[in-house]
C-alpha cells in the first residue's frame, strides 16, 4: 500500500482530485488547509501542514496549483517516493512576470478580501469550463477562507525557491492562465489544458496517472 497525500490548490478543496482514477494500492489522504500564522512564509507553513504526513510507510506527494508549491517545500524535509504536480510550478523562476511584479510592490496588501473571492467568481463566469465544473469552482471558492486567501497571495508572491525535487512529474496544462506554459519545464503537456484541467480533462492525466503509478508499483 501506496500512501497519496493530496494538497489542493487556492480556494479548492479535495473535491477538485474527485476526478481522478487511484489503483487500489494507492491509499489517498487529503491535506486540509491550516490557518496560517501571521506572516508566515509558505516554507513554514508547508512544514507545519507536513505534520499531517505518516513517514512509517511509503507515501507520495501530489500537488494542485499552490499545493505543488507546498508539496515541493514538504520534499525538502520528508521522503515522498515521488512528488506529482499539476498546474504548479516546482520554482520562483516559473512564475510569470506580474506576479513577480505583485510581490515584489505587495500589490496583494491592497486588495480587500471580499473584493478577490468576487474577482475570482466573476472572472470563472467568462471561462470555458462545462457547467458542472463552473458550479463547483464557484462552491469552492465562496466556502473558502477570505484571510486565507488573503495570507496565502502574499506568501505564494514571496516563494523564493529554486529548488527542484529530482524526482518531481509535473503535469501541466497548454492553455493554463494563471501559470503560462511558456514559463514551464512540464514532463508532460496536456493539449487545451487551462488550470482547471485536472476537473475537465481528469481523462488524459489518469492515462499519463495509470503509467506513473504502475512505475511506483514495481518490486
Amino acid at each position: 500500500m501506496l500512501t497519496a497525500y493530496f494538497i489542493s490548490g487556492l480556494g479548492a478543496d479535495e473535491r477538485a482530485f474527485q476526478n481522478l482514477e487511484l489503483p487500489a494500492f494507492i491509499k489517498p489522504v487529503y491535506l486540509s488547509w491550516i490557518m496560517p500564522n501571521e506572516k508566515e512564509s509558505l516554507v513554514s507553513y508547508s512544514k507545519r501542514l507536513s505534520e499531517g504526513i505518516d513517514e512509517k510507510e511509503p507515501f507520495i506527494l501530489f500537488g494542485l496549483s499552490m499545493g505543488g508549491m507546498v508539496a515541493v517545500e514538504i520534499a525538502k524535509i520528508k521522503s515522498p517516493k515521488k512528488i506529482i504536480i499539476i498546474s504548479s510550478i516546482s520554482n520562483y523562476h516559473s512564475f510569470p512576470y506580474g506576479m513577480r511584479t505583485a510581490g515584489f510592490l505587495h500589490l496583494y496588501n491592497l486588495i480587500p478580501v471580499s473584493w478577490m473571492k468576487s474577482a475570482s467568481l466573476i472572472k470563472r463566469i467568462f471561462m470555458h469550463e462545462p457547467a458542472p465544473v463552473k458550479i463547483l469552482i464557484e462552491e469552492m471558492i465562496k466556502e473558502s477562507n477570505g484571510e486565507f486567501i488573503k495570507w496565502a497571495l502574499g506568501a505564494i508572491a514571496n516563494w523564493k525557491n529554486d529548488i527542484v525535487p529530482p524526482n518531481l512529474f509535473h503535469i501541466h496544462g497548454e492553455k493554463d492562465e494563471i501559470f503560462p506554459i511558456k514559463y514551464c519545464h512540464p514532463d508532460v503537456r496536456i493539449p487545451n489544458g487551462t488550470h482547471m484541467m485536472v476537473l475537465t480533462h481528469a481523462r488524459e492525466i489518469n492515462q499519463i496517472l495509470g503509467k506513473l503509478f504502475a512505475s511506483l508499483n514495481k518490486p
